[in-house]
C-alpha cells in the first residue's frame, strides 16, 4: 500500500538502530541493508584510541533480536553457514522500552568443529544450574547450545559513564579475541579450542 509500512518489521529496524548506536560507541559498526541481510545484522568493529585517532581493530559480526527466543538453524546448508564463520559472532538483545542491550557470545560453536552429521543447531539464552555451557560430549544430528548468561549488559543511558564505557569496551575485547583465536585454530585441522571454566558479565573473560 502507498504511504505504508510494515510496523513489525520497523520495531525489529529501530532495535538495529538501538544496537548500532551503542555498538558504534566502542568501534565501528555498520548495518546491512535488509535486503542482503542473511542472518548478520551489523559488521562491526573494537578500536582504541591513539591521541586524536582511532585505531581500528578486532572485526565480529552481530545478529540483533528484540527478544529471547531460541535461534534455530535448521538443515545442513544453514548449520555450514553457522559453522564457517571467520570472525567473532555475538547475539545483541534490545529491549527497547528499558533502552537495555544483552550480548551473547556463541564461542561454543567452537565445540562443534569436529563434529559431524549435524542437521540442526539450536541457541537458546538458557541459565544451566551446572555452568556447563561447553560440554565435552556433544551428540548429533540436533544440537542445543545454551548461551548462558550475557557477557555484557547495560543501559544505552549510561554510556556516557567512562568508567562503564571502558568496563564494556574491555569486556567485548576480551571475548572477541578469544572467539577469534578459536577461529584460527580451526584452520590447523586438529580440534583445539580455548574455553572460560565460567564468566562474570561486564568483566574480561579468562581462559
Amino acid at each position: 500500500m502507498p504511504g505504508s509500512i510494515a510496523k513489525n518489521a520497523q520495531e525489529g529496524t529501530r532495535s538495529e538502530y538501538l544496537a548500532q548506536y551503542a555498538l558504534s560507541l566502542f568501534g565501528t559498526a555498520v548495518p546491512v541493508p535488509h535486503p542482503e541481510d542473511s542472518g548478520i545484522d551489523l559488521y562491526c568493529t573494537l578500536g582504541r584510541r591513539l591521541g586524536r585517532r582511532f585505531l581500528v581493530e578486532n572485526q565480529y559480526f552481530v545478529q540483533v533480536k528484540s527478544v529471547k527466543d531460541p535461534i534455530t538453524y535448521d538443515g545442513e546448508d544453514e548449520v555450514n553457514w553457522l559453522l564457517s564463520h571467520n570472525y567473532p559472532f555475538l547475539i545483541c538483545i534490545v529491549n527497547k522500552t528499558k533502552l537495555s542491550i544483552d550480548i551473547y557470545h556463541t564461542l561454543a560453536l567452537s565445540t562443534l568443529i569436529g563434529k559431524v552429521g549435524i542437521n540442526k543447531v539450536t541457541l537458546t539464552f538458557d541459565v544451566l544450574e551446572s555452568k556447563d555451557y561447553f560440554p565435552q560430549l556433544i551428540e548429533p544430528p540436533n544440537l542445543e547450545v545454551h548461551l548462558g548468561e550475557p557477557i555484557v549488559s547495560f543501559d544505552v543511558g549510561t554510556l556516557a559513564c567512562r568508567e562503564i564505557n571502558t568496563s564494556i569496551a574491555a569486556t567485548l575485547k576480551s571475548w572477541v579475541e578469544l572467539d577469534q583465536e578459536n577461529i584460527s585454530l580451526k584452520e590447523t585441522g586438529f580440534t583445539t579450542y580455548r574455553v572460560p571454566a565460567s564468566w562474570t558479565t561486564n568483566k574480561p573473560v579468562e581462559a
